[in-house]
């Protein structure tokens, strides 16, 4: 290859990737799919009904549950109190997002928060 035909070369791939730099797009994480830093994922599940099937996914997180909750106000979403100091983020139907106390009930699994660890974040959908 000869000095100039390398250089054309190069000068190509040198527009193509400024090209792709600008045009490129960053993937915006919703903020129902956002976790608190530190999160620590216990259980991913899924159950399969007759007509419906609900896919769960749960965290630990070391912060309360007023400051989980704080997080995602921050991020937008709003919540309905429940039982045992729980919160629920429900967008529609089928999308829900529920913060418990580590120490109360909740769905789980084998997994269990450790004792440094006050919350858990229950992320959740049906279809």
């Amino acid at each position: 290859m000869t000095i100039a035909r390398l250089a054309t070369v190069c000068a190509l791939f040198v527009c193509v990737c400024v090209g792709s730099a600008r045009t490129a797009r960053t993937m915006e994480v919703p903020p129902l799919y956002r976790i608190p830093p530190g999160a620590r994922q216990l259980c991913s599940e899924h159950v399969t009904g007759t007509t419906a099937h609900i896919t769960w996914t749960s965290f630990a997180v070391r912060q309360t549950v007023p400051q989980v909750r704080a997080f995602y106000e921050g991020l937008g979403l709003r919540f309905t109190v429940g039982g045992e100091g729980s919160v629920t983020h429900a967008p529609d139907p089928d999308h829900r997002l529920e913060v418990f106390r580590a120490s109360g009930t909740y769905p789980s699994c084998e997994e269990r928060p450790l004792p440094t660890e006050r919350a858990v974040i229950v992320r959740s959908r049906r279809s």
